[in-house]
């Protein structure tokens, strides 16, 4: 237990994202930082979000709320732990059911000093980046063979009974199906201008951790994320649904800058082509890529 702490400890000190100012107690400022573990999984995977805290001796600490979207579930209770004197280690235990870069999660938490003033501190936590469960390469799958066809049943049941419940079912999957898309339009804010957000983005400990490890095609599948994310907050018509091509059109057909039309077209076809041929990337190759994707960033308006 003593050298899980440790790993914890050790980091939090390194997830510079994650770090924050909390209010003086006293005469000695406080801090906080989060991190995760791991910082990669895939959907419906467990992880860790950890908040550490560092402050004045005799400060009691203890977690007040936390908030996120449907994209995030707790799996288990919310534990606060003292550490060595001043310090507090808050464990998040949550699964992600989407996958991609997710939005932040908020949580608050109370500090109360010793002289019995109390206060609130507010911090989005660090998340891990969720790989898709879908197989990376399915040339390789064939399709089960068909069935025979069962014969229908006989039935006194009226015709139009099951056509109205049919109709009855589509209209609730789409009353569902706007209430979420309002729900995540709705959802909590996020800090920054889309291009900030895409830059902070490209800075990420896990996106960094699978050119490192040469992970070529998640790599490429997080970079393409970010582009399209960028695109899609910027103008709606450039829908995280289209196909590279489709973003060309869409570009091009909206008044976009040719060169900036061209340099999207160029990353965008890369990144596919790692993501689903057979060709690998090397580390180099991985990096060249980061770069072109933080230059169009820029680039963009």
């Amino acid at each position: 237990m003593i050298w899980l702490l440790l790993g914890v400890v050790a980091l939090l000190g390194a997830a510079a994202p994650g770090v924050g100012q909390l209010p003086e107690a006293g005469s000695s400022p406080s801090s906080a930082a989060t991190g995760v573990v791991p910082d990669t999984v895939t959907v419906g995977g467990r992880f860790r979000s950890v908040l550490r805290i560092n402050t004045n001796s005799g400060t009691r600490v203890a977690a007040a709320a936390l908030s996120t979207g449907d994209y995030l579930q707790l799996t288990d209770s919310i534990r606060v732990v003292q550490g060595s004197a001043g310090e507090w280690l808050i464990y998040y235990p949550m699964v992600a059911w989407r996958a991609g870069i997710l939005p932040p999660a908020r949580a608050a938490v109370t500090i109360t000093a010793p002289d019995g003033e109390t206060r609130r501190f507010e911090t989005n936590l660090a998340l891990p980046f969720v790989a898709s469960v879908l197989p990376a390469d399915t040339t390789g799958l064939q399709p089960c063979p068909h069935k025979g066809i069962v014969p229908v049943a006989q039935s006194s049941v009226p015709v139009w009974i099951p056509v109205i419940a049919l109709a009855v079912l589509l209209a609730m999957a789409y009353l569902v199906w706007r209430f979420m898309t309002r729900r995540a339009r709705g959802g909590a804010s996020l800090e920054g201008s889309p291009r900030e957000r895409a830059l902070a983005a490209l800075e990420s400990p896990a996106l960094r951790r699978l050119i490192d490890d040469n992970q070529p095609r998640l790599a490429a599948a997080y970079l393409a994320d970010i582009l399209r994310h960028l695109l899609a907050e910027t103008d709606p018509r450039i829908g995280l649904h289209l196909t590279s091509d489709e973003v060309v059109q869409v570009m091009s057909s909206t008044g976009v800058a040719e060169p900036l039309v061209g340099s999207a077209g160029d990353i965008l076809g890369k990144l596919d082509h790692v993501k689903f041929s057979d060709a690998s990337a090397s580390r180099d190759e991985l990096a060249l890529l980061l770069d072109n994707v933080r230059d169009l960033i820029v680039e963009w308006t």
